[in-house]
């Protein structure tokens, strides 16, 4: 207990100032002036600015920089390492982290508006969405990709999904796959000003034509973001960072990026079992229950999340999206036909009736790419058979398959190459190519006629299935006397 109190708590208990003077080894005058004080509320601390003298010569230089730099872009503002580092230049040889201190009260004390942080509430049933990037793993190549993430600020939950853009195309993909994952549609989603959605240029919001389409099928309501605002959907932006950390570190193998999003489905509700929420005391899945429930039922029709254009293809029947180069059939050169642009895979279709010419995986990026479709090439030997030699398809195909149609006869082949095509359109190209590695592995003439079959099965049920339990014949033997 301090000595003021002390003398206060004697006098007023009716001890004399002389005596508590004398105790205490105390001025009497000390001790009437305690004595007679009747306010003991705290007095608040008082803050004083530092007045940093070492800065004294170069307080006009360092000013002078931090106050052109309120003009400057917020992205490309002087951070107090850098005005130190300037600072050095001109011969300050005062230490990083008294400059820095500086740098730091003098903004506290010129920042004339500072930005407010608002707490928000959100409902069950709403889902803020935004999109990050990460490097992943394709083929033998580190490429960077786009992820959507879709996240629940109720329950904290959060889905993550893998594109190669951030196209109209890619949002409503991966949207509705969210959606039918947790099998129904949020009543509400919040954006930011992204470019495949729409775009807020003050109170005038612009959305793009598909997610239009989309948000009406769906019948959700959206909100947009004001400008360099992440504090208004700061969920999902600390969602971006978790997921990237913790499913997308280290970099992941995506020999298919539509494949890879079923599994990262599955491992985004893995990664929150279990996890108690930040604010309350109950799981993220038990929360998300409460989410799930506010969700509006999905439409019954599937949506597309595909826009068509109508292109005309260059001599050899191929089509170019942006700097992306994609064949077609050769037979529809210099034609208008239909382009299918998905999330994942790019058409070419028929102008009149709709029928697939060519279909390609989606290639991204700045660089220019050539995509080859390998049915409707062969399609075409099929006619022209002496193209085969020369034919950029050869380049496709695996080194076994070629040096067999390599041996064969001209009219042989062409019949061969027929099988192939039919097989591929019936079950798709990669089936058909795993029957012919099949059969050649096991060392046999290749009888194209039957790897149509095998294809069938290998796209319908896979080479290897598990069998199917039988049915238990116990009670049979039990009635017979058998032990079993």
């Amino acid at each position: 207990m301090s000595q003021k109190m002390t003398i206060r708590q004697r006098f007023v208990a009716g001890e004399a100032i002389s005596r508590i003077a004398d105790d205490m080894e105390v001025d009497r005058k000390t001790v009437r002036k305690y004595a007679r004080e009747t306010d003991f509320n705290e007095t608040p601390p008082v803050i004083k600015r530092r007045e940093f003298p070492c800065l004294e010569e170069w307080r006009e230089f360092i000013d002078g920089l931090l106050e052109a730099d309120r003009k400057s872009w917020r992205k490309q503002k002087l951070t107090a390492r850098r005005v130190w580092d300037l600072a050095m230049e001109q011969g300050c040889l005062a230490c990083q982290s008294t400059v820095e201190r500086y740098v730091r009260q003098w903004r506290q004390v010129h920042t004339v508006e500072r930005e407010s942080m608002l707490e928000l509430v959100w409902r069950p049933g709403e889902a803020q969405v935004d999109f990050g990037q990460a490097d992943v793993i394709e083929g033998s190549a580190v490429v960077r990709r786009h992820f959507l993430v879709v996240s629940f600020p109720y329950s904290n939950m959060a889905y993550l999904q893998l594109f190669g853009g951030e196209t109209a195309e890619c949002v409503c993909q991966g949207l509705a796959d969210v959606f039918a994952r947790i099998g129904g549609t949020p009543a509400r989603l919040v954006f930011d000003n992204a470019t495949g959605v729409g775009r807020r240029r003050g109170e005038v919001i612009t959305e793009s034509e598909l997610f239009a389409r989309f948000r009406t099928h769906y019948g959700f309501e959206v909100a947009f973001c004001n400008p360099r605002s992440g504090n208004e959907k700061g969920n999902v932006e600390n969602k971006v960072g978790f997921l990237r950390r913790n499913l997308l570190t280290p970099m992941i193998e995506v020999p298919d990026i539509a494949r890879a999003n079923e599994v990262l489905l599955g491992a985004c509700e893995a990664l929150h079992y279990g996890r108690v929420h930040y604010k309350h005391d109950r799981t993220t899945p038990d929360l998300f229950e409460a989410d799930r429930a506010c969700l509006r039922e999905l439409p019954r029709v599937v949506f597309e999340a595909v826009t068509y254009k109508v292109m005309r293809t260059d001599r050899y029947g191929a089509i170019t999206v942006g700097k992306h180069h994609y064949s077609g059939d050769p037979g529809k050169s210099l034609a208008d036909v239909v382009v299918r642009l998905g999330a994942h895979h790019v058409g070419i279709l028929e102008g009149a009736t709709h029928e697939v010419l060519a279909l390609h995986a989606r290639q991204w990026g700045d660089k220019p790419t050539s995509s080859i479709d390998v049915a409707s090439q062969l399609r075409v030997l099929t006619i022209k058979g002496r193209g085969w030699t020369n034919s950029a398809i050869r380049g496709q195909l695996p080194e076994d398959l070629v040096e067999t149609l390599d041996a064969m006869e001209s009219t042989p082949r062409r019949h061969a190459i027929a099988e192939l095509v039919e097989s591929m359109e019936a079950s798709g190209v990669e089936a058909t190519l795993k029957a012919v590695a099949r059969v050649q592995d096991r060392g046999r003439a290749v009888d194209f006629t039957a790897v149509g079959a095998l294809a069938a099965r290998i796209s319908g049920y896979g080479l290897d299935p598990t069998p199917l339990p039988g049915p238990d014949l116990a009670v049979y033997d039990a009635l017979r006397g058998v032990v079993s």
